[in-house]
């Protein structure tokens, strides 16, 4: 009992000791969570001073890092903003800049006439006075362009003026385009048969000036094929009494080795051979097939009349010079046919011989039998089942006028 009591007196002495330490114990960790949370202060022992010191310079560190970060963000932010603000003057700019909305657009282009003659007018009107004409193959420049007109600029008097021509009657100009193409083109739409003077001239000397490449090709041939044509249907506008007349006398002047003129009626054709040059030039291609019959049907100046070796002449200048450079060509047989329906007539007259002559000279004995033995040669050549015929019939004339 008296052991049990000592026992309990030395645990009541004890509590005081438990208390102060627990509590103790408490301060110091409540002290520490505070000094965790708040920022590091001096302290008078070493120990402390060295924690506060460690943790004072490594929060420096912290912070030194944290204002970096937080200065690079300013900064970013700072380059985002101003990269912003650039951007927003530039595009206030370009807007400022950009012109008002119009049906016409701003990009300068080249432009080639399309038709003989296009009126150049002052405004984009149909019923607005015209300033200026523009010839087939002008080049002109344009700045401004809307679905009917296109804004040109074009010289008079040395001085450059503006007006406005129809998008109808001229072609914009790619660079990247095939010009060749493009004159082929403009040649085949602008060529008509019934033309008159001013037109067919026209397009004549835009094909005269057309550049045309070594290199041949049908579309190279179509251009030089219509630049004879042209001059053919300009000459035939020309009548007899405005030879001496201005523009018709300069434009005969100027193409007078192109020209023969008919015996008959004195009327202005195109040579012959300017075809048959062209012919030869372009054999290798189906062209030249289509540019020797247009010479097969071409009119030659001779007023034969009665006489055989000049019909002759003409039958081996037209059908058969066709069949000499294309023997089997796309239209040998309606040339084979024609030389058969004019031997034929010949032959009709060979007991009478009163449409055909011939001299009765030596000269014109030979000429006539060179003649025959070309055409001989010529058709003998073609693959047509009907040159047999043919053939027979060029043989009775050379009995009959031996």
């Amino acid at each position: 009992m008296k052991i049990v009591l000592i026992i309990a007196c030395v645990a009541i002495l004890s509590l005081p000791f438990v208390f102060e330490s627990a509590s103790t114990v408490s301060a110091q960790r409540s002290k520490k969570t505070a000094q965790k949370k708040a920022p590091a202060k001096k302290s008078t022992t070493k120990a402390k001073s060295k924690a506060a010191a460690s943790k004072s310079k490594s929060s420096g560190r912290s912070s030194a890092k944290n204002r970096s970060a937080s200065k690079g963000r300013r900064s970013s932010k700072s380059s985002r903003s101003s990269r912003s603000r650039s951007s927003a003057s530039t595009s206030r700019a370009i807007f400022k800049e950009r012109p008002a909305v119009t049906p016409a657009t701003e990009t300068e282009r080249e432009l080639i006439v399309s038709v003989p003659m296009a009126p150049i007018r002052a405004n984009a009107r149909f019923d607005a006075p015209y300033v200026a004409n523009a010839r087939l193959g002008t080049i002109l420049k344009s700045s401004e362009k809307n679905p009917q007109w296109f804004k040109v600029q074009y010289l008079v008097g040395g001085k450059l003026q503006a007006g406005w021509i129809s998008s109808a009657n001229a072609i914009e100009m790619d660079a990247s385009a095939d010009k060749q193409a493009l004159y082929a083109d403009i040649a085949e739409k602008t060529f008509r048969a019934d033309m008159d003077f001013s037109a067919a001239s026209t397009l004549h000397d835009f094909l005269s000036r057309v550049p045309v490449p070594q290199e041949i090709s049908d579309r190279t041939a179509s251009i030089e094929v219509k630049r004879i044509e042209s001059l053919r249907v300009a000459l035939g506008r020309i009548g007899r009494n405005e030879r001496n007349i201005s523009p018709y006398a300069e434009f005969i002047k100027e193409h007078q080795s192109e020209i023969a003129v008919s015996e008959g009626t004195g009327e202005l054709l195109v040579s012959s051979n300017l075809f048959w040059n062209l012919a030869e030039k372009y054999r290798a291609l189906s062209s030249g097939d289509i540019i020797a019959w247009a010479g097969a049907r071409n009119t030659l100046p001779s007023n034969c009349g009665d006489k055989l070796n000049c019909h002759l002449f003409n039958l081996r200048m037209t059908d058969a010079e066709y069949l000499n450079m294309f023997p089997n060509g796309q239209r040998s047989p309606e040339a084979l046919g024609n030389i058969s329906t004019r031997l034929g007539s010949v032959v009709s007259d060979i007991k009478e011989k009163t449409l055909f002559k011939i001299s009765e000279d030596e000269a014109s004995k030979a000429e006539l039998k060179s003649l025959l033995t070309e055409l001989t040669v010529i058709v003998s050549r073609t693959s047509s089942g009907s040159k047999a015929s043919v053939l027979a019939q060029i043989k009775q004339v050379g009995e009959a006028y031996r």
